[in-house]
């Protein structure tokens, strides 16, 4: 509906369904694999030396701009750079004087993140260690990638997606009042809205956490020493 023409091949990770989705090819790889050992089995299948990784429940809001999206994806290749995040969730850190993306400063919290980004396959397989879930990951993989350069991400959305649809199995209440007014072919019954005490926590959090990250990077470290 908002990527009609997308570039792209699409593949979907399942452990066990085979979903019919036009232009979609579900990689169903097997039952009782963690997290970062299904994503590690999923790359051995694409057998691409880039991808374009998103999460499932990130569903797009807007039209996406094609041709900016394989501007940055050439620009990425050219680079030779190892992540390119397409949503500043967290933005850069570095101005490069770059109109599109900037970098990260050495121990950048979540350098790494598994927000939408163009990814250099084998910088992504060295991140990723088995028996990790999605967000010990995030924490893990931005230690691991600390003193790495070429690690960007854009300054303004490319993929609009906003945020996630879904937190720990519930709806956020806006989106599913948002995407049950549209034939998209989720079961939105498959799963419960929040309530008002998880929606309000959620909300509180996230005004803390962009806090936070309104604080110099050099005193958040004097801080937590």
């Amino acid at each position: 509906m908002y990527w009609p023409d997308c570039p792209f091949p699409v593949a979907l990770i399942t452990e066990s369904k085979r979903p019919v989705i036009a232009n979609v090819r579900p990689l169903c790889l097997g039952a009782g694999l963690d997290w970062s050992t299904l994503l590690l089995c999923a790359l051995d299948v694409v057998r691409t030396p880039y991808v374009l990784f998103t999460l499932e429940d990130f569903f797009l809001r807007q039209q996406v701009c094609t041709p900016r999206i394989t501007a940055l994806f050439d620009d990425f290749k050219q680079e030779s750079l190892h992540m390119l995040r397409l949503t500043p969730r967290p933005g850069p850190t570095i101005d490069l004087k770059n109109m599109e993306y900037g970098g990260f400063e050495p121990g950048a919290p979540y350098k790494v993140s598994t927000q939408v980004a163009f990814w250099n396959v084998e910088t992504l397989r060295q991140l990723l260690v088995s028996g990790e879930t999605a967000w010990e990951f995030e924490v893990n993989a931005s230690v691991r990638s600390a003193e790495l350069a070429g690690f960007f991400a854009v300054w303004r959305e490319a993929i609009p997606y906003r945020h996630h649809v879904v937190e720990r199995g519930k709806w956020f209440p806006w989106d599913y009042w948002k995407f049950s007014q549209m034939n998209i072919g989720v079961d939105l019954a498959a799963r419960p809205v929040m309530t008002v005490g998880e929606t309000s926590k959620w909300i509180i959090g996230k005004i803390l956490s962009k806090l936070v990250r309104r604080v110099p990077m050099r005193l958040r470290r004097v801080l937590l020493s």
